[in-house]
């Protein structure tokens, strides 16, 4: 062990020493070693996972092959397919040269551009086709005026009287109102009996057979209590009223000071107020005349004056 320790003594006393002209400088190439191996472990773990990637990518595409590629049996049916691929790419090309013809005898037929320019402008065209279009139109309207005419015609339902005369018609028209006010009449009169059959039909008095002395006792009964009803409702109101007075919430004396109280203490603020300012002017300017206890005695009795 001590042998072992001496070199690795010596190897640090090396590293340590400073050769002549040099600074001393604290030895940095242990970061940049550290950061040289972080980057190559970084890279070495960037192309194990951009491998696995691709092998992945690599599985998936073969068995995406195996399920959609399609492998023949014999050379038979190879030979089938072979030969239909071979047709649609022959009828494909001959579609597509009969399409170049076709395109090429249009260009043809069609005037060039020298022929256009010799054409009058486009609203100058419009201008001599407007009276055409508009006799036209006026064309179509008369005749679809003329095609409702004559539906009309055929389908009107006055047709069967063109020989009755204008008078009769009115004259069957106006007795016909009168005979339709009658009907209306009657029906109505009809509803009421009706009407009034159920009504005495479902009554509760249907049964009682009273005569007119009766009848007017009832009433007067009826009449009678209907006032008496009307005084009980009265009395309940205004005792309903007087019990709201009565619950209503009164300001008792030992709530708080009363008005007067109120004033007296005011009045006896400003008397002190006076005697201060008073005993102030006196140190000041010495003794006064008698006659001001007797104005502020004054002003304490006119408690309810404006000038309060």
């Amino acid at each position: 062990m001590q042998g072992q320790q001496k070199p690795l003594q010596e190897e640090n006393e090396e590293k340590t020493r400073v050769a002549p002209g040099q600074s001393l400088k604290p030895a940095t190439s242990d970061v940049f070693q550290r950061l040289h191996a972080s980057h190559a472990a970084r890279m070495e773990k960037l192309s194990a996972m951009k491998e696995l990637a691709e092998r992945e990518e690599a599985e998936r595409l073969q068995e995406l092959r195996r399920r959609t590629i399609r492998t023949c049996s014999s050379e038979d049916e190879a030979g089938q397919i072979y030969g239909r691929l071979y047709q649609e790419a022959e009828l494909q090309r001959q579609r597509r040269e009969l399409r170049e013809q076709q395109d090429e005898a249009a260009s043809t037929s069609t005037p060039t551009i020298s022929s256009k320019s010799q054409d009058p402008p486009r609203w100058e065209q419009l201008y001599n086709s407007a009276p055409l279009k508009e006799k036209r139109l006026g064309e179509e309207r008369q005749k679809a005026h003329e095609e409702e005419e004559k539906w009309l015609a055929q389908n009107c339902i006055h047709r069967s009287v063109a020989d009755v005369h204008p008078d009769e018609i009115f004259q069957r028209l106006y007795h016909e109102k009168f005979r339709r006010e009658n009907r209306m009449e009657k029906l109505r009169a009809a509803n009421a009996a009706s009407q009034a059959q159920q009504l005495a039909s479902g009554s509760v008095h249907a049964s009682c057979q009273l005569s007119e002395a009766e009848l007017m006792d009832r009433t007067r009964r009826l009449y009678e209590d209907g006032l008496q009803r009307l005084e009980r409702l009265e009395v309940a109101r205004q005792q309903n009223n007087q019990q709201r007075k009565d619950q209503a919430p009164r300001r008792s004396v030992s709530s708080g000071p009363s008005r007067f109280e109120m004033l007296y203490s005011d009045a006896s603020r400003r008397e002190e107020d006076r005697r201060h300012l008073q005993d102030g002017v006196l140190l000041h300017t010495g003794p006064q005349p008698k006659n001001i206890k007797k104005a502020s005695c004054a002003g304490v009795g006119q408690l309810g004056s404006p000038e309060d």
